[in-house]
């Protein structure tokens, strides 16, 4: 199995859309899904280090109370954060409500 037909099983198990998108579309335009997937990576990547390159120390502070939290309680952080992420997908891949 190639990186490239791994990588496109991994977008069909997690992101049905795209997976339609790869599974449907001639080969320049699943690379072109290929680019807008990466570039979206590449942004969330980007607001994710925002708060480290401005303010580190606060960061730092910031992390040692989060150290302290229950993992149950950040267990459900997660999730809610995944959910909100995955109805955010559904509603713009799925339906002509945004």
């Amino acid at each position: 199995m190639t990186g490239q037909s791994i990588f496109a099983g991994v977008i069909r198990i997690f992101c049905p859309a795209m997976g339609k998108l790869l599974n449907s579309c001639p080969a320049p335009a699943s690379m072109a899904a290929m680019k807008y997937l990466l570039s979206l990576i590449g942004v969330v990547l980007i607001l994710e280090s925002l708060p480290y390159v401005a303010c580190p120390e606060a960061m730092q502070k910031w992390l040692r109370q989060l150290s302290e939290v229950n993992p149950a309680v950040l267990r459900v952080i997660g999730l809610l954060a995944m959910g909100v992420g995955l109805l955010l997908c559904y509603l713009t891949q799925q339906t002509n409500l945004i």
